[in-house]
């Protein structure tokens, strides 16, 4: 394999991205998620192809069965977005009700984030991202990140003035707290709120102009955090320090490298793990997860982690054909989730998170994915259900 076959496997990347947005693909959140997926995974093989630096752990002579990888996801998600016709875009219908609950912790969790980054502006200004977070705990960080992946998909759920100042609080304290932690988490939850409100709902030119403005520039920041916390790269171009923003050709290129050389294929076996780790830990434990095996696989002493790829992982345990299986699930479970859009609340909730979750899990495993996607589900009927407790609402109002 050598440069053509991979500038071949980009193009028709792109031919195939190119054949999914026409006629209303625009009107088609796979075709964001492709987008998305395209730039995270392809980003890095344009600056290769173009000379410019990439992450010096990738392997160079598996950059083109990394994007053979790449092209097979793409291929998935847009042949069964074909074959599963989209329905009819619906008007969103808000909510029956906003569970009081949710506004009780959007309030708790304002206050937690802004009093928190205001004690790192104070104390550790000029410090690390790894200081700031131990300084935070890390659980509670990571625990703070991800209840926000709940928490503000509950947008079509705010029915009154008061319940939407209380949610765009929350919402720009996350903000805040990501940006003075160095993470971009953000821009998840954002682009899916902004996509289901320019698909879904009724809005005006005008305000479409303005959302749209409003997320490049939340992208652009996500961006330079990116770029002011990627201390171990030098790029001499602006274009090539964009494009190098995933991690997913370096994961590819060396599981790949791994497979090849070092390892047979795990014949479904990561999933299964995934699976049974949803079960308490008194019925099954295992200390074996994706992200740590390539960690200790490439670098075993470091305390800096890497990610991982739903892409890489299919391919660790069916080759190819388990990349596209992958891909062709998510794709399936997205057309149902939007076919049931006004069947119930819950889907109202769950488009929103399951849309954002897509695009952060795209640079983690199956077990992310599973367990994300499980709390979800405990989370939003935990919530609703501690909601109807009878008086709480009165004696919170």
């Amino acid at each position: 394999m050598d440069i053509s076959q991979t500038s071949l496997y980009l193009t028709f990347s792109v031919f195939l991205i190119f054949l999914r947005l026409l006629g209303h693909g625009f009107k088609d959140l796979i075709s964001y998620c492709l987008i998305f997926y395209f730039f995270f995974s392809f980003g890095a093989v344009i600056n290769h192809l173009l000379g410019y630096p990439i992450y010096f752990g990738t392997p160079i002579e598996y950059i083109p069965q990394a994007s053979l990888n790449f092209l097979i996801s793409i291929l998935a998600m847009v042949s069964f977005s074909f074959l599963i016709k989209r329905p009819s875009n619906p008007h969103i219908q808000k909510a029956t009700e906003t569970p009081i609950f949710v506004l009780i912790l959007q309030v708790i969790f304002s206050l937690y984030a802004f009093s928190q980054g205001l004690i790192i502006l104070i104390r550790l200004d000029q410090s690390s991202k790894i200081d700031i977070i131990q300084f935070l705990n890390p659980t509670l960080h990571y625990s703070y990140l991800m209840i926000q992946f709940y928490l503000v998909s509950f947008f079509f759920f705010m029915k009154t003035k008061n319940n939407k100042k209380i949610y765009w609080l929350n919402f720009i304290s996350y903000v805040f707290y990501c940006l003075i932690t160095g993470e971009r988490d953000f821009i998840f939850p954002l682009m899916s709120i902004s996509l289901h409100i320019a698909i879904f709902t009724a809005i005006s030119r005008k305000k479409l102009v303005a959302l749209i403005l409003g997320l490049f520039s939340m992208i652009i920041l996500g961006t330079a955090i990116f770029i002011l916390r990627d201390s171990s790269q030098t790029y001499d171009s602006k274009l090539g320090l964009i494009l190098n923003q995933g991690s997913l050709l370096f994961i590819n290129s060396y599981t790949i490298k791994l497979m090849n050389e070092s390892y047979e294929f795990f014949s479904g076996f990561t999933y299964l793990n995934s699976l049974l780790n949803l079960l308490p830990s008194w019925i099954y434990h295992t200390d074996f997860n994706s992200l740590a095996w390539f960690k200790s696989n490439y670098a075993p002493a470091s305390n800096s982690g890497y990610g991982f790829g739903l892409d890489a992982e299919g391919y660790m345990n069916f080759g190819y054909l388990g990349t596209f299986i992958t891909f062709a699930l998510i794709t399936i479970f997205q057309r149902l989730v939007i076919r049931n859009i006004n069947t119930h609340d819950f889907f109202k909730f769950y488009t929103i998170f399951f849309h954002c979750f897509v695009l952060y899990s795209f640079r983690n495993d199956s077990l992310a994915l599973l367990k994300g996607n499980l709390y979800a589900f405990l989370f939003y009927f935990l919530i609703t259900n501690i909601s109807h407790i009878p008086n709480l609402k009165k004696e919170v109002l």
